[in-house]
């Protein structure tokens, strides 16, 4: 072995270690990715992280409470963002070419991903913050509506000791500029409770 490819090596070294760490955190089979039946129409969703830290976003299949234990049906996002964010992320958040209006915010603190329409959406988002000394964390479980073809834009607003807040608006345009038209949050029954 040459000293180039042990270079190579020992540079790649750190990202075959943390690999396992950053996988193991959500099931390896729950993807991203939208399972579709025949007639199943979709909406696009913007997830938007607006305060450092990290978040998580599964969805869920309908149900009459929810315990943070329950099995997730799919991962809709995973956003790591700011200096003191716990976490890396080896993939580049995916983009579906929204309306956007997202000048200087940076592309790494927000997915686009496609969701199911006509159809409630239950999510639950975990978001992590602090530093080296204290981890703060909060869980919201919320459910909205999307309508087919809509365009929709998630934001999460978390930060030490507040609760976190979660503002889902519709986005419309018109004649080029973009409209936020607020839709309702609905918070779920968490088991127990």
């Amino acid at each position: 072995m040459n000293a180039r490819t042990k270079l190579a090596i020992f540079r790649l070294l750190p990202a075959l270690v943390l690999a396992p760490l950053i996988t193991g955190c959500v099931h390896p089979l729950l993807t991203t990715d939208i399972k579709l039946s025949p007639g199943d129409t979709t909406a696009r969703l913007r997830v938007r992280l607006m305060t450092e830290g990290s978040i998580t976003i599964l969805q869920f299949a309908p149900s009459k409470c929810y315990a943070f234990s329950d099995p997730a049906v799919r991962s809709l996002a995973t956003i790591y963002r700011g200096e003191k964010s716990f976490g890396i992320s080896l993939t580049w958040p995916a983009k579906l070419d929204m309306p956007n209006d997202l000048a200087g915010v940076p592309q790494s603190s927000y997915e686009e991903i496609l969701v199911k329409a006509q159809s409630p959406l239950d999510f639950r988002v975990s978001w992590f913050g602090g530093n080296q000394y204290v981890v703060y964390k909060a869980n919201r479980v919320a459910e909205f509506l999307p309508e087919t073809g809509k365009d929709y834009e998630l934001k999460v607003f978390a930060s030490p000791k507040s609760p976190m807040r979660l503002v889902i608006d519709e986005l419309q345009v018109n004649d080029g500029h973009i409209t936020r038209v607020p839709v309702a949050v609905n918070d779920l029954h968490l088991c127990g409770t």
